[in-house]
């Protein structure tokens, strides 16, 4: 079976919690997911999302998956384009992980443009996501 993810992450301020949001499609249906990470990066939160996505996907049967954001560097880790030792520890984590998940089935990424009126309507929603659980998130907090 195939599953497609679509996965975004998103910041309100420069600094603080970051969203992330996922949409699984497989012949099952749609699944969505989505979260917040508390002072984290962007990439961290894109990164997040897909393996959220992945996981879900899995968990449906798939054992080959495409993975589709908008973030490049998120893809370059990925697939092994940057190299040495990530300062992050967070995100070497979930590359690990990510790793573990390769084992399990194919997955591919593509690069679809992400914040347009005609773009990715899977990114799209992903992003909506990302945002939503920000916002519930920051309005516990006033």
């Amino acid at each position: 079976m195939d599953a497609v993810v679509y996965s975004d992450g998103s910041r309100k301020n420069e600094a603080g919690p970051v969203g992330w949001g996922c949409q699984v499609i497989t012949d099952k249906g749609r699944q969505e997911a989505s979260g917040v990470l508390d002072s984290a990066s962007v990439l961290l939160a894109e990164l997040q999302g897909a393996l959220a996505g992945i996981k879900i996907a899995l968990e449906q049967g798939a054992n080959e998956i495409v993975v589709y954001t908008d973030a490049t560097s998120l893809i370059d880790l990925a697939q092994g384009r940057i190299h040495g030792p990530l300062r992050d520890e967070a995100i070497a984590e979930r590359i690990a992980e990510l790793r573990e998940y390769r084992n399990k089935a194919r997955i591919s990424w593509v690069w679809v443009r992400g914040h347009l009126k005609h773009g990715s309507s899977g990114n799209s929603r992903a992003d909506y996501l990302a945002r939503l659980s920000l916002k519930q998130f920051s309005s516990k907090f006033l």
